[in-house]
């Protein structure tokens, strides 16, 4: 889903601009289904069309604050990745590492992460999660941003 957002970050890429307070579209990345670089396309075009009249002559900003985005996963994982490609869309603003584990339910889908070698290794992101786990290294998470313009990210 997307929802209008109030940005808490200044952002700026080749004159395109976001202060503090200036409205972003914020979006959130369900559970369910691919997330393919058309598939996430669509979506952005589709959203760009919607709320283009909030943004009157300068393109549609977009922004994310989500597990997706956390710069670790650049070591973590193949470029070729669906979620690499993902974080591709992004001007990644910030990450946080959370030592608490606040997202991994979304990767393992159980609550308790003390021993990493128990946790299910059945996918190519389990088996990087487990390793960054077992070596230490907290999960965590991203905020980025863009902007979009006639269909394209600029």
């Amino acid at each position: 889903g997307i929802t209008q957002h109030i940005g808490a970050y200044q952002v700026e890429k080749d004159g395109n601009v976001i202060r503090k307070g200036d409205i972003v579209i914020n979006m959130h990345i369900p559970s369910c289904g691919p997330m393919t670089e058309e598939l996430c396309m669509d979506s952005f075009r589709q959203a760009e069309a919607f709320f283009k009249e909030l943004f009157p002559g300068r393109p549609v900003a977009f922004m994310c604050n989500s597990w997706l985005l956390y710069p670790e996963h650049e070591n973590m994982l193949e470029p070729t990745t669906n979620m690499r490609k993902f974080m591709n869309f992004f001007d990644i603003v910030e990450g946080r590492e959370d030592p608490n584990g606040g997202n991994l339910w979304r990767i393992f889908y159980a609550h308790n992460y003390s021993d990493p070698t128990k946790l299910p290794q059945e996918t190519s992101l389990q088996r990087a999660y487990v390793k960054l786990l077992s070596s230490g290294k907290p999960a965590g998470s991203g905020v980025g941003y863009f902007f979009m313009k006639d269909g394209v990210i600029l």
